[in-house]
Parts: structure tokens; sequence; C-alpha cells
């Protein structure tokens, strides 16, 4: 029976023995931050209490109870006569609270009030056991709905046998069954492997607590379902086994939604690791760098390790500038810029800017790519359109300084029917060295043609250097007397045979005697050799002329390449060394050159001696 319904019981009973009117049950109450008082359980008629006729004198009965006596045990009674003549008798519920009877037949004699008194200490005692009843209906109503609604999994297991002794409801969703049908089961029925069920019996048992213990166990469709466990062992009820009392959370979709994170990071990492562009992700508000790939790292001359937590403005951003000209919140931004590395060494770049979202966040990543060679080829380029043009410039200067004279002279003749022989000869011997100058400009002309289609061609066959060579330094030698220079040979007779082109050989050397005469002074000195080493024959032109500048060395044998000489202005196309390389590369040679600026110049022409001509 509750606290009302057996209160209004005891109230009634007692009115009808005693012949009172009205009456009333009060408890005793008091709240934290209120003040003490009596909450009225049951009262006759309803809002007694409240009645202004009694209202006064219960006011005066309940602080008269409050002052004297805050436990309400053998309080004498508080009798009070109201002006509508009905006399209020307040008398103490020992331990609980009050009880206010009112009659109009006077006030009750001492024998009739011992007897109440009597009774009052069996009603207070029923009316707490009522509190205390409810009071734990309640606990237990409210601890029961919240093992019944809560998602973590509460467990009681024998730590002897194993057994489950409580689990809540929510283990369904786990395991896929009800409470009833695991009560009094073995935990086992959970463990693929016995051992992995001892292993956690074990270390509960040793540690006494275990806090996030991950353990996989099976459902009911078996199924890997994998939980995070805290449990600690209790004493068991009335003397019995131990308890291990516990809650388990399924963390299975967490722990599937981490490895696949960790699996988009690592995939992530590892293709952009792979990327030989230079990758460094940062965070879009400080620009700190969270991730750094190692082309890029390898760019900026900082390891991608080291560059973790550094600002991407101070390694990224234009030279010296100190800021990064975008809104990297909004835009895309790509630009030229240059990279200057902790080592000193400015890198010019090409920089992609731009905002994405990576696994849910938002970051910046940068993109760029070293432009060195880009800038070089567009600086080669343009140095090769100059020099394209220079030698389209110089080859019509080239041809129309040859064609003049013969236009000239030939012209002088044809209109001096008189003139005499020997100047006649003179005429004719020029008209005839310009047209094999202007044949030798044609020749080079083509070849180089040839070489650029890849379609040079010689008629190879054994052949004897020594007479070729001499031949052609006897045909430039006029050309070296002209400037009083004086043309020395060193050629050894019968020199092996070697597999080669006459034509070739013959334009080699030429190349090679005119370009000494050109860059040599009057009354300079020219030297051919020819000789065998070992199963090689050595051809080596040295003068004692201009020189060749050391940073010029490397480059004298590119096409159309002429060595800059600020005053002096050389005749020529850059084409004669480019043909000797060829040259003596379809032969099988070698070319070296050796010059110091002021002193002179040596080529050396290096060709085999064909193994088969040597034997025979």
């Amino acid at each position: 029976m509750d606290l009302k319904r057996m209160s209004k019981t005891a109230l009634s009973t007692y009115l009808k023995k005693l012949n009172c009117s009205a009456g009333g049950i009060y408890q005793f109450s008091f709240k934290e931050n209120a003040p003490a008082g009596f909450q009225p359980i049951y009262t006759i008629p309803r809002n007694f209490d409240r009645h202004p006729a009694y209202r006064q004198d219960l006011d005066y009965s309940f602080a008269k109870f409050l002052n004297d006596d805050t436990n309400f045990s053998g309080s004498a009674p508080i009798i009070c006569d109201t002006e509508q003549g009905i006399t209020l008798t307040t008398l103490s519920l020992p331990g609980f609270g009050i009880l206010v009877l009112g009659r109009s037949g006077g006030h009750f004699d001492d024998y009739i009030l011992n007897s109440i008194q009597q009774m009052n200490i069996k009603l207070a005692n029923a009316c707490n056991t009522c509190v205390q009843n409810e009071s734990r209906i309640k606990s237990e109503t409210k601890y029961r709905n919240i093992f019944e609604s809560i998602q973590d999994v509460y467990a009681e297991i024998d730590v002897v046998s194993g057994k489950i002794l409580e689990i809540s409801p929510s283990i369904f969703e786990v395991s896929g069954f009800t409470r009833d049908e695991l009560l009094g089961r073995d935990i086992s029925r959970f463990f693929e492997n016995v051992p992995d069920r001892s292993v956690l019996m074990d270390t509960i048992k040793v540690e006494g607590r275990i806090d996030d213990y991950q353990i996989t166990l099976i459902n009911k469709n078996n199924e890997d379902r994998i939980v995070s466990f805290t449990a600690s062992i209790k004493e068991g009820k009335l003397g019995g086994s131990p308890l291990i009392t516990g809650t388990m959370r399924d963390i299975t979709k967490r722990i599937r939604s981490e490895r696949e994170l960790r699996e988009n990071e690592h995939r992530l990492k590892t293709i952009i690791n792979s990327i030989p562009v230079g990758i460094v992700i940062s965070n879009p508000d400080t620009r700190i760098v969270t991730l750094a790939n190692p082309a890029g790292a390898e760019m900026i001359g900082v390891s991608a390790k080291k560059m973790i937590g550094l600002n991407g403005c101070d390694i990224l951003c234009e030279l010296n500038s100190g800021s990064c000209k975008i809104d990297h919140h909004k835009e895309r931004h790509v630009t030229n810029l240059m990279l200057k590395r902790p080592d000193g060494i400015n890198v010019p770049i090409m920089k992609t800017m731009v905002p994405v979202h990576i696994l849910g966040q938002e970051y910046i990543m940068e993109s760029f790519v070293d432009i060195s060679v880009h800038i070089e080829a567009e600086e080669a380029l343009k140095t090769n359109i100059r020099t394209k043009d220079n030698f389209v410039s110089n080859v019509s200067h080239e041809l129309r300084t040859p064609l003049a004279s013969i236009l000239g002279f030939s012209g002088t003749i044809l209109k001096d029917d008189q003139m005499a022989d020997e100047t006649r000869r003179k005429f004719t011997r020029i008209i005839f060295e310009e047209s094999q100058r202007l044949t030798r400009l044609i020749e080079n002309v083509l070849n180089i043609a040839r070489m650029d289609a890849g379609k040079t061609q010689f008629e190879m066959q054994p052949v004897q250097l020594d007479p070729i060579i001499q031949e052609v330094v006897e045909a430039q030698n006029v050309m070296a007397l002209k400037k009083q220079i004086e043309l020395k040979t060193q050629i050894e007779n019968d020199l092996p045979l070697i597999t080669a082109s006459t034509d070739a050989i013959k334009q080699m050397a030429t190349n090679l005697i005119s370009n000494a005469i050109k860059f040599t002074d009057n009354a300079g000195k020219i030297e051919v050799r020819l000789f065998a080493e070992k199963e090689n024959i050595i051809l080596s032109v040295r003068d004692n002329g201009l020189g060749i500048p050391e940073e010029a060395q490397e480059k004298i044998f590119e096409k159309f390449y002429r060595v800059e000489r600020p005053q002096r202005e050389d005749p020529g196309t850059g084409i004669g060394l480019a043909i000797v390389k060829d040259l003596v590369s379809q032969h099988n040679g070698q070319i070296v050159v050796q010059s110091t600026p002021g002193k002179g110049t040596m080529f050396t022409v290096t060709l085999p001696v064909d193994a088969a001509n040597e034997e025979a």
C-alpha cells in the first residue's frame, strides 16, 4: 500500500473512533536551500489546512512543533481552541511528522491522549515503511530504465565458472542474442579461440581491473565484432564466487573507420610521395605544413620530416616577399617565382596553389616544378634563333664577297680586250680562288643540311692519308702566303691504310687548316703533323694565333657557334668545326682542342686504323 492510501485509511479510522470532524497527517519536509516545514499527506476534509478558520491555529501548531522538537518524539500535544468552537489537537508521529485532529466535543482526556500516542507510534512506523518502499521502487525503476536503455552493455560474470549472471538488453545490438538467451551461459560462446577467453579472464584476475580492453568477439551470425571492455572484480553475494562487473562497447564501426582512414592516409601519402612534382600541404589558416613529398623536399632543400611544422609562406613564396599573394580560401593561383633554398641556391619554380579537401579537412595544396630546364631551353631556343639569324647573315655576306670578286674581275676581263696577259692571268687566278672559296662554302652549307637530315653518306674505301693531307696543305699554302704565315708540315710516309672517304678527309683537313690561317695574324706560324701512334693515325693542326677562350672551347663544335671577339670581326659562318666533328665521328674517330688565349690553338684528330687494312 502506498503512503497516501494508507494515510487515508488511518485518518478515517482516527476520526471515526474519536468522533472528530476534521484532521490531517503531515510529513516533515526539509529541502536544501528551503525552510523546513510540514507537507500534507492526507486531510479530511480536503484542503483542511487551508481553511481560513483553522489556518492561523495550524500555523501556530506547526511552528510550535518545529521549535520544540524536530524529531517529534515525546512532544506534548498542542491544543488550540478555534473561534468556531473546534478544538485542534496536534500530536507527534515520531520520526515522521504530526497528526492533527479537530472536534467540537472539547479536549481529549489524558487516557485517550495516551492511547492515541501509542497508536501514533505504529502509524509513524507504517508511514516510514511506505516512504522507504516507495523510494526503493522509484530507485529500482530508475535504474531498471537506465539498465534497459543504455547503449553500452552491462554484464556480471562469475569468475570461477565464466557464466553470465546478468547482462543488459543492449547486448542484442552487439551479439544478436537476447538477454534471456545469454543468462547462465558461458562467455566462451563469444570467443572463436579458447585462448582469447583465458587471456581476458587471467588479465582481469591478475590486474584486478581492465580499462578499454579491446577484444574481438563472435556474434550470433559468427561475425567478428570488436568491443572495448572495462571491468573489475568484486566480491560475490553471500560469500559466493567473485564477480566480474563491467561495461562493453561495440567499437567495430569506429575501428573499421579508423582503419579505413589510416589506409586512405597511407594511400594518399603513397600517391603524393610518388609524384615527381613537389607537393606541400598546409593548414589554410596558419599555413603550417602538415605534409610534404620527397620531390618537394629535395627541391626546397629541407627533409620532408623537418618541413612538418614550418610556415609554408617562409619556404614557398617569392624570394624576400614574406607573404603569399593569394586568398587561398577561394581561388586557384599559378605563378612563376624564385625559391630560395637554405644553401643559398635560388631555384626558379612554377607554383600552383589551390584549396583542397582531404579526408574531410580543408587544406592548401601547393604543387611546384623546377623550371630551370624550361628557362634554359627557352634561352637556348632564343640563342639558336639568334645564331641561325647570324648564320643566314654571315652566309649571305660570305656568298656576296666571292661573288662580287668573280663578277667584278670577270666583267673587267670581258670589257677590256686589250688587257695585258699578266693582268688577265692575275684576274683569272682570283676568279678561280674565289670560285673555290664559294664552292667550299656551298659544300659546307649542304653538309650541314645533310647532317640535320641524317643523310650524310660517304664512299668508304681503304686510303692512305699522307698524300691527301699533303695535297690539302699545298692548296691552303696559297692563302697562308698572302698573310706571310709559315705553314710547316711533318707528314710521315707510307702510313697504314684506313677505311675512309677521301672527300671527307679533304674537307676535314681543309676546314682545320683554313681556320688556323683565318685566326692567325700575319707572319704567324702553323704546323700540320700526320703520324701513326699505336693503332691510330693522328692529324694535328697547331697555330700561334688568337687562341680560344676557355669558356668557349666546349661550344666551338656546335652548329652556328662563333666566338665573340668584340675588337675583331672575323669572316665565317660558324659551321666549319661542326662539320669537322661530324666527319670525325663518321670515321669512328675523336677530336680534341687545346688552346690558350693569345698563344694559339691545336686541334688533334685521332682516326683508328682498320685491322684488315693494317695486315694488308
